[in-house]
């Protein structure tokens, strides 16, 4: 009678008793991967991934969840080996690209809404029970901000996982990343400071705005509440550009420490330079084009503003860096070269 213990598609090693036998001729079972060598003879060599066609489960193509999609679009198949990443076709970039465009244009018709739709200056008080109430032209800019920043971390986060994709468009498309970055933190920067970089735009609103009846603001007040969130936004995607490099290199986390520490000196610097300058914050007279005069703010009662997107942006980086260093796996001190002190020791010799 067979012994219920024994398994003809293993060899003799992995048998009871067969500890001693170092090989078995055997005939592998139907949809086996054929036999397997001992362990002496697997050490020193790297996993392969299985040809097409042959595997564990027979002759069959492979199928898409036999892989796992890493952030730069390479695939590592189960055997440690990696293949060319899937194709990325135009028509998947269609619905994030349309939806990114929607709350781009829906962010502009919420700003300017109250300089070309006449219904969004005007309000009757008798349909709100005799409340009145402001025109809803100023209550849709606050709907603004969130839809460019939406809008905008969505066409950035396009780029920047296309340049994770390819080795060749890596280049380009790292640099339009940068540009894009570049372009939102001057338009955040204008939109912070409008106000006093544009003393003329308040003038006029203010002589022209006599007979009582709401108007429409002037643009610097307008683009104020945006200027800060796009400005941040700028300062976290410069942030993934310093910290995470071309791919097949390391992240650098030491790089994320000084670029945050950098950024929270900054802010810091920024919160407390009315105490650092006092004299710095008074009023200063601006002559206008039309011959007028206007006064704004100096720089040191302006530079609180910049205190938090860049304390923000600053400490948040300085947290993903501490615990990028609490997690990566490192070698003992007292064994140099040798096994890591957290990971399972390897197969190589």
């Amino acid at each position: 009678m067979p012994s219920r213990n024994f398994d003809e598609r293993y060899p003799a090693m992995f048998q009871p008793g067969g500890e001693a036998d170092g090989t078995a001729d055997w005939a592998p079972a139907m949809g086996s991967a054929g036999p397997i060598p001992p362990m002496h003879e697997q050490r020193g060599h790297q996993a392969t991934a299985p040809e097409p066609g042959h595997g564990l489960a027979g002759p069959h193509a492979a199928e898409p969840g036999d892989a796992v999609t890493l952030l730069h679009g390479e695939q590592a198949s189960a055997a440690g080996g990696s293949v060319a990443p899937g194709p990325w076709p135009l028509r998947l970039w269609l619905g994030p690209l349309a939806a990114a465009l929607a709350m781009l244009a829906g962010g502009v018709l919420a700003m300017t809404a109250q300089y070309w739709v006449p219904s969004a200056m005007t309000i009757d008080p008798s349909n709100f029970g005799g409340v009145d109430l402001q025109p809803w032209g100023y209550a849709a800019m606050d709907a603004a901000p969130p839809l460019f920043l939406a809008g905008s971390g969505i066409l950035a986060g396009l780029l920047f996982l296309a340049s994770r994709r390819s080795a060749g468009r890596e280049p380009a498309l790292r640099r339009s990343f940068g540009v894009l970055a570049a372009a939102l933190g001057v338009a955040g920067w204008v939109g912070m400071f409008a106000v006093a970089m544009f003393p003329q735009a308040l003038s006029q609103w203010t002589s022209s705005n006599n007979n009582g009846r709401p108007s429409p603001m002037p643009w610097t007040y307008v683009v104020g509440g945006s200027g800060m969130w796009l400005f941040m936004l700028a300062l976290a995607m410069a942030a993934v550009l310093v910290v995470l490099p071309p791919r097949r290199q390391e992240a650098g986390t030491r790089r994320g420490l000084l670029y945050g520490a950098a950024l929270a000196g900054a802010g810091t610097f920024a919160l407390f330079a009315p105490y650092l300058y006092p004299t710095a914050t008074g009023t200063v007279v601006v002559q206008l084009s039309g011959g007028g005069q206007a006064t704004r703010q100096g720089w040191a009662a302006l530079a609180p503003g910049l205190a938090i997107p860049l304390l923000m942006v600053g400490f948040a980086v300085i947290g993903w860096a501490l615990l990028a260093f609490a997690t990566t796996p490192r070698r003992s001190p007292e064994a140099d070269g040798g096994p890591s002190a957290v990971e399972p020791e390897s197969m190589e010799a």
